[in-house]
């Protein structure tokens, strides 16, 4: 004999099925209007109101003072980052050691939002004394906040925006790129460089990080550096493998020196140094590094300068 009621419980299965999928559906499509376009709107509006103070206000009126203004909104707020050529141009901020990325998924204003803003690491507080400055903030597909910095692989790219300029209450800073490379945060694909360490055990241990900075990086570019330099370094996610970054590094052009990069003698590194395990995904050899000073003995250090 035919049993109807497992028939109604076959349609009212599928009924329910089909309903959640609908539903399923709904959330999905109102979770990607938040996401892409409301959070994307909201997050202008926070920036059309801090960007008018830096960039709208009287001329006489100097960036120390400009940026005091946006500290009276958020306390937080330590300086602006811009490179011409790029959007990258934000307020850079800093929460407390307790709660370092909370401004991964807030604005400037403190509003949850899903851009985030460009933010430093909160394990030192900022001051002018810091020699190496991270910076971190999303790599969006957009382009917004540090999407545009993974093109620094490409030498048409950096030939195009070599100069970072990051202003704080001290005043205006300008940097000149020197060097992009890929890194890993997982200790199964290798050793972790640590570069995001705002402090230096004296000359030799910063010259040491300069080192590990230029062989790692995906361009030979033709900026000096010295023992005395201060860095800034722009972080964010990237793809290549789970948990990888691309980091971008630029040094303060110091006074008197000429802001120009003879960008033309800029090259791809055939020898940069990627994590272990990305080497043996690309089954490529390792590159054989032997050290700061045992390279500076043997007259491979083309880059160091005592100016």
């Amino acid at each position: 004999m035919y049993d109807i009621s497992l028939n109604f419980k076959k349609i009212n299965f599928r009924k329910i099925f089909v309903l959640f999928n609908i539903i399923f559906l709904i959330f999905s499509v109102l979770f990607c209007i938040k996401i892409y376009i409301v959070d994307d709107y909201l997050h202008d509006i926070s920036l059309k109101d801090a960007r008018k103070i830096i960039y709208d206000q009287n001329e006489t009126t100097n960036v120390s003072e400009k940026l005091k203004s946006l500290t009276e909104q958020n306390s937080d707020i330590v300086g602006w980052i811009s490179i011409k050529g790029t959007p990258v141009d934000y307020p850079v901020l800093q929460s407390s050691f307790e709660d370092p990325v909370f401004y991964l998924n807030h604005d400037s204003n403190k509003k949850k939002n899903a851009n985030g803003s460009v933010f430093m690491n909160a394990s030192r507080k900022f001051s002018k004394s810091i020699r190496n400055v991270v910076l971190h903030a999303h790599n969006l597909k957009s382009g917004r906040m540090f999407g545009s910095i993974l093109k620094y692989s490409s030498i048409k790219f950096y030939k195009s925006a070599p100069i970072i300029s990051f202003d704080t209450i001290y005043g205006p800073e300008e940097y000149k790129i020197f060097a992009i490379f890929k890194t890993n945060t997982d200790e199964k694909h290798g050793k972790i460089f640590n570069y995001l360490r705002p402090v230096f055990n004296g000359d030799e241990d910063f010259l040491e990080f300069l080192y590990n900075i230029k062989i790692r990086s995906l361009l030979n570019i033709p900026v000096d550096l010295n023992a005395k330099d201060k860095l800034i370094i722009l972080s964010t996610c990237s793809y290549e493998m789970p948990n990888f970054r691309t980091v971008v590094v630029a040094r303060k052009i110091r006074d008197g020196e000429d802001k120009n990069i003879d960008t033309e003698k800029v090259t791809l590194n055939p020898t940069s140094l990627w994590p272990e395990a990305y080497h043996q995904y690309k089954k490529t050899e390792i590159p054989k590094h032997d050290g700061f000073f045992e390279d500076l003995k043997n007259g491979k250090i083309d880059w160091l300068t005592k100016k």
